[in-house]
């Protein structure tokens, strides 16, 4: 038995124009698939029913664990100079109307596929 899921990882910019307007953009996106199993013999004491609930408890606390957001820039200060280094070049292509910037973060979601 198995479930999948995956972790999509973005980069947001949230910003305001210099015609006062207030914007998010994501990118720099990345998509990274996992899965959660066991083995039909993984636990000889469970039922069919006890082994999916226990897989179920296992798949949301990994979509839980993934699921956050990373601050790289906020209160108008780098939380690290390395994050200042790599991203604001891509802020000065993207956000070419900026007037202030809000924060950065790395947006990190995970999500069940259901097929």
């Amino acid at each position: 038995m198995r479930y999948d899921y995956y972790i999509q990882m973005e980069i947001a910019f949230e910003y305001l124009t210099k015609n006062c307007k207030h914007y998010t953009i994501y990118t720099d996106r990345t998509i990274k698939k996992g899965f959660v199993f066991n083995y039909a013999d993984q636990d000889t004491d469970d039922d069919l029913i006890t082994a999916n609930r226990k897989l179920r408890a296992e798949l949301e606390r990994k979509i839980k664990e993934n699921t956050y957001d990373k601050i790289l820039f906020k209160n108008g200060k780098w939380i690290d100079e390395t994050y200042k280094k790599k991203y604001e070049n891509s802020l000065n292509e993207i956000c070419r109307d900026i007037s202030h910037l809000i924060r950065v973060y790395k947006k990190i979601t995970a999500m069940e596929i259901i097929y």
